[in-house]
C-alpha cells in the first residue's frame, strides 16, 4: 500500500542519511591518507636531498684527506733525500731541527686526517640515520597504500549501497510522490495545516489509508461525521489526477485526450525543447533532460498488443501497481510536468532553481522517462498558446474539483461564502472521473466519534477567529465535487463562512488533544456528511 511505502520510504531516507554520512567520514579519512602519503613523500625526497648533500660533502673530504696524505708522502720523500745531504757534513744540530720540523709537520697533518675522520663518521652516522629515516617513512607509505586500499574498497562499497538504497528510494517516492500537496499555491496556513495533520496522524497510528479506529458507539441524537478517503495521500485534487490518468488510458483515450479532459478548454503543442531550466543540486540543464529524470509515478509502460518489445515496456505485476503504468498515462504525466515547469521558468524569470521533491515536482535524476520525452517532445498543455500551470494529484475519487475551491482566499470571512474562493483558473474545473483507479484511500471509509453542537460549539471557540457562540445551525457545501469546500455557521454571536480545510484542521487539532491515540476519529478529508445517530 501506499502507506508501507510511505514508512519504507522514511526508513531508507534514514538509512540513507546514515550511509551518506558514512561516506563523508571514510571520504576524510581517504583525504586524510592521501594527505599523510603525499606529506611522507615530501620528506622522503627532503630526507634523500639531504643525503644526496652529504655524500657529495663526504666524497670532498674524502678528496681533502687523500690530497693531504698524498703530500706528507711526497715531502717525507724530499726530507729523506735532504736527510742524506746532511748526512755528508754529520751537522747533528742542524739534523736535529729537521727531524723536529718533520715531526712537527707530520703531527699537525695526522691530527688534521684524524679530524677528517671525525667528519666522516659523522656523516656516515648521518647517513644512517637518514637511511633509517627513509626506510621508516617506506613503512608508513606502505602501510597508508594498504590502509587506502581499504578504504577505497568501503567508499565503493557504500557507494554500491548508496544506489541501491536510492534507486529503492526513488521507487517508493514515485509511489508517494502524487500526494503532491505542498505546492506553490498554498497559503502557509494551508501548508502549516497539512504538515500538522501529517504529523498527527503518524503520531496517532493512522497514517495508513487501512488504519483502522476504535470509535465509541454512537449516542443517539447525537451527531457525527461518515466520509471517504484520505486528501493527505490522494492530493489536493486539482487538474490532471494520475490515478485517474491511468484509468483514462485503460478506456483507450491518448495522452492528449487525457489532458485535454482534465484540463479544461485547453490544447496540447509547441515545441518547448530548447528551454532551460535550473534544478536544486543538479545545475541547469535543458527542459527534456528534466522531464525524462522525473519521477511521480512508474517510468516503465506495462506491455500490450501494440508495444510489445520496445524498450521501456515491461511485463505487468499483478500483485504491484508500480511496476509499470500505461503508456498514455506516462506520456500524460511527461506534458502536464514539462507544462509546470515552463509555467514556472517563464512567468519567474528571475527564479534560483526549483525543488525536486513534492513542493514542486519529484525529481530524481537519470533518464527513465527519456522515451516518454522523446515520443511528447516540446510538447506543453496551452491555453491562448502559453503554457498552463498543469495541477496533479494522486486521485481525485471520481471527481475532480475547482481550484478556487480548494485554494482558499481566506480561511474564515464573516460577510460571505464567495468571499472565502480563490483565484479560479479557466484550465482548472471540476471534471468526472468515473474510470479513475480505485485504491486504498479511495475505497477506505471512516466515521467519527459523536458529538452534540454545544460540544461542536466549543471546538470552534478554540479558535477565536471561528467562534460564533452556541450553534443554532450549519450548513456543510459542497463544490463540483462531493467534497466539503465551505461551512456556514450561525450562533448566538452571528454567522461565519468558513473554508472546509480549516473546519478539518480545528476539528482534528480537537480529536488529537482530547482522546487517546487509539480513540482518535479524525476527519481524513473534505469529503464527508454531517448525520445525526438514530
Amino acid at each position: 500500500s501506499i502507506t508501507k511505502a510511505q514508512a519504507d520510504l522514511k526508513s531508507l531516507k534514514n538509512s540513507a542519511s546514515l550511509e551518506q554520512s558514512e561516506a563523508s567520514t571514510l571520504s576524510n579519512q581517504l583525504a586524510q591518507i592521501e594527505a599523510e602519503t603525499k606529506l611522507n613523500t615530501s620528506k622522503i625526497e627532503e630526507l634523500n636531498l639531504e643525503l644526496s648533500l652529504k655524500n657529495l660533502e663526504l666524497q670532498e673530504i674524502l678528496k681533502q684527506k687523500n690530497e693531504r696524505i698524498k703530500g706528507v708522502y711526497k715531502m717525507s720523500k724530499t726530507d729523506s733525500k735532504i736527510i742524506q745531504v746532511f748526512d755528508n757534513f754529520v751537522d747533528i744540530g742542524v739534523m736535529f731541527r729537521k727531524f723536529k720540523y718533520l715531526n712537527e709537520i707530520v703531527h699537525k697533518d695526522n691530527e688534521y686526517l684524524a679530524k677528517l675522520d671525525t667528519e666522516i663518521k659523522d656523516i656516515s652516522k648521518n647517513e644512517e640515520e637518514v637511511n633509517g629515516k627513509i626506510q621508516d617513512l617506506n613503512t608508513q607509505n606502505v602501510s597508508l597504500t594498504s590502509r587506502k586500499k581499504e578504504v577505497e574498497n568501503q567508499i565503493a562499497n557504500l557507494n554500491n549501497q548508496i544506489a541501491q538504497t536510492a534507486k529503492k528510494q526513488s521507487t517508493l517516492s514515485n509511489q508517494v510522490a502524487g500526494v503532491q500537496t505542498l505546492i506553490s499555491q498554498l497559503g502557509d496556513e494551508q501548508k502549516k495545516a497539512l504538515l500538522r495533520e501529517n504529523s498527527q496522524m503518524e503520531s496517532s497510528g493512522n497514517n495508513s489509508c487501512s488504519a483502522k479506529v476504535n470509535n465509541d458507539a454512537l449516542v443517539s441524537g447525537e451527531f457525527y461525521f461518515l466520509g471517504r478517503g484520505r486528501d493527505l495521500y490522494d492530493g489536493h485534487a486539482i487538474g490532471l489526477s494520475q490515478y485517474g490518468a491511468y484509468g483514462a488510458a485503460l478506456q483507450g483515450m491518448s495522452y492528449s485526450k487525457i489532458l485535454t479532459t482534465y484540463y479544461t478548454g485547453t490544447t496540447v503543442g509547441g515545441d518547448y525543447s530548447s528551454y532551460r531550466i535550473r534544478v536544486a543540486g543538479y545545475g541547469e540543464m535543458d527542459i527534456e533532460t528534466y522531464v525524462s529524470g522525473l519521477g511521480e509515478i512508474a517510468s516503465y509502460a506495462c506491455e500490450n498488443s501494440t508495444n510489445i518489445g520496445k524498450p521501456y515496456v515491461i511485463k505487468d505485476n499483478p500483485k504491484t501497481i508500480w511496476d509499470c503504468w500505461p503508456e498514455e498515462t506516462i506520456k500524460a504525466q511527461v506534458v502536464a510536468a514539462r507544462s509546470y515547469a515552463l509555467a514556472y521558468i517563464i512567468n519567474n524569470p528571475g527564479y534560483s532553481s526549483v525543488p525536486t521533491n513534492t513542493t514542486f515536482q519529484v525529481y530524481n535524476g537519470g533518464s527513465a522517462k527519456r522515451w516518454a520525452s522523446d515520443a511528447t517532445k516540446g510538447q506543453a498543455v496551452l491555453v491562448n498558446n502559453k503554457p498552463i500551470s498543469a495541477y496533479y494529484s494522486a486521485n481525485g475519487r471520481g471527481h475532480t474539483e475547482d481550484n478556487e475551491l480548494v485554494w482558499t482566499a481566506r480561511s474564515v470571512s464573516t460577510s460571505s461564502i464567495n468571499s472565502l474562493k480563490g483565484t479560479a483558473l479557466s484550465y482548472a474545473r471540476g471534471v468526472s472521473e468515473s474510470w479513475t483507479l480505485q485504491t486504498d484511500c479511495t475505497r477506505l471509509t471512516w466515521r467519527t466519534n459523536s458529538l452534540t453542537k454545544d460540544v461542536l460549539s466549543t471546538i470552534l471557540a478554540r479558535d477565536s477567529s471561528l467562534d460564533v457562540g452556541k450553534i443554532s445551525d450549519i450548513q456543510f457545501h459542497t463544490g463540483s465535487s462531493p467534497r466539503i469546500w465551505a461551512i456556514t455557521v450561525t450562533g448566538d454571536k452571528g454567522t461565519k463562512y468558513i473554508a472546509g480545510w480549516k473546519f478539518k484542521t480545528v476539528y482534528n487539532d480537537w480529536v488529537y488533544n482530547t482522546y487517546p491515540a487509539d480513540r482518535r476519529a479524525f476527519l481524513f478529508s473534505t469529503e464527508f456528511t454531517f448525520n445525526k445517530a438514530p
